[in-house]
C-alpha cells in the first residue's frame, strides 16, 4: 500500500469518518486490486460519500472545496482549457475573472498536474488559484469536454465535405 493511501486511511479514521473495520476491509481491497485508486474503492465501495471526502480531502490539505455539482461551467470554459489537461488530470476550468482562472482537481496525488496546468496557464497569462472536487463531480463534467469534442467534430466533418 503506498504511503499516502495510508495516511488518507489514518485521516478518515482518526476524524471518524471510518470505523477500525472499514479501514481493514480498504486495506485488503487495496492489496486485491492493486491498480484501483483508494479514492474509487472508498466511494464505489459505499465506506463514504464522494463529495464528503473530497471536502475532508481539502481541509486536509489547505485547497478550498467545490462541489461541482451544484455549479454550472460556461460551453466557453470546454472551448478555452485544453481537453488533454482536463482528461489527463482529472481538472476542470469553472470559473474565470479577467487574468484569474479557477481550476477543480479531483486527483490531489496527481503532482504534475499543477506543473501542467500552471505551464498552460503562464503561456496564456492566467493566474491559476487551484480547488477541489470530487471525482463523480469531475466524471459528469468531463462528458461535456466529450459532446463538446464530438459536436466539434461534426461541425469539422461537415466544412471539410463542402
Amino acid at each position: 500500500m503506498k504511503s499516502s493511501d495510508k495516511q488518507l486511511l489514518d485521516y478518515l479514521f482518526e476524524g471518524r469518518f471510518l470505523k477500525e473495520k472499514q479501514v481493514s476491509e480498504v486495506k485488503e481491497l487495496i492489496e486485491q486490486k492493486a491498480n484501483k485508486n483508494i479514492r474509487e474503492i472508498l466511494v464505489k465501495g459505499g465506506f463514504i460519500d464522494g463529495e464528503l471526502l473530497a471536502e475532508q480531502e481539502s481541509i486536509r490539505f489547505g485547497l478550498p472545496y467545490i462541489d461541482l455539482t451544484k455549479t454550472v461551467v460556461p460551453k466557453a470554459f470546454f472551448e478555452e482549457f485544453p481537453y488533454n489537461l482536463a482528461k489527463n488530470h482529472t481538472a476542470i476550468l469553472f470559473e474565470k475573472n479577467d487574468d484569474i482562472i479557477k481550476v477543480a482537481l479531483a486527483n490531489i496525488d496527481d503532482y504534475e498536474a499543477r506543473e501542467a496546468i500552471d505551464f498552460w496557464a503562464t503561456s496564456k497569462h492566467y493566474h491559476v488559484e487551484y480547488y477541489l472536487c470530487s471525482f463523480l463531480s469531475w466524471d459528469l463534467l468531463i462528458k461535456n469536454y466529450d459532446a463538446f469534442t464530438k459536436e466539434f467534430g461534426e461541425v469539422v466533418t461537415e466544412a471539410q465535405e463542402d
